[in-house]
């Protein structure tokens, strides 16, 4: 009983081990591509704001509200247009691309957007990006905790990408678990940047 003890803590310290090193290859490696909005480049395909929930129709939590709002300063800087993409596989129940739209005309009706309502995942949506709309060149927009997974993912995927963090507010209590959910998920899109699978929609 031992000896299998020790082979289950070998195995959960190796486990945490390679997590660690996963995530800190992921951040480490996608800090370069991090700039501000003032020193962006000026030639790209899309500014992509991913989804991340809304409270209504009309009213998209702070973490998409702030997506939002960087990504079309992002927009208006560069001259490059939007690409709101997030979960609208049943737009009767649920679609945040739909609820990004209205939330930017509201702000700027002469924004020039598109909407991805297929991307489900960010590995999901950049896939998709490169592969369904042809993108080359992408300048990704979200907060620090998620910035460098996408830019990673964006990387991986042989897009040309960079990113700007979306921090304009104090989101509470509730990053430390989305710090918890993006530590296993930088795992989980590390392999999937090796396997290359295609997105749930091709």
């Amino acid at each position: 009983m031992k000896k299998i003890g020790k082979y289950i803590t070998l195995a959960i310290l190796l486990v945490m081990a390679a997590v660690i090193i996963i995530n800190i290859t992921v951040i480490v490696s996608s800090q370069k591509y991090i700039t501000d909005v003032e020193k962006l480049d000026k030639d790209g395909d899309y500014v992509v704001v991913f989804g991340c929930g809304y409270l209504d129709e009309e009213t998209p939590t702070k973490l998409l509200r702030d997506r939002i709002i960087t990504g079309m300063k992002a927009s208006k800087e560069t001259g490059i247009k939007i690409m709101f993409t997030g979960d609208s596989e049943d737009a009767e129940i649920h679609d945040e691309v739909k609820v990004m739209k209205n939330y930017a005309y509201k702000i700027d009706p002469s924004l020039t957007i598109e909407g991805d309502v297929y991307g489900l995942s960010t590995y999901d949506s950049l896939w998709r990006l490169k592969n369904i709309y042809g993108a080359r060149k992408v300048i990704v927009v979200t907060q620090k905790f998620h910035l460098s997974r996408a830019i990673y993912i964006a990387r991986g995927l042989g897009l040309e990408a960079s990113g700007i963090a979306s921090d304009n507010d104090d989101y509470g209590p509730s990053m430390f678990w989305y710090q918890i959910r993006e530590t296993v998920a930088r795992c989980k899109d590390f392999f999937q940047v090796i396997i290359k699978p295609k997105a749930q929609y091709y």
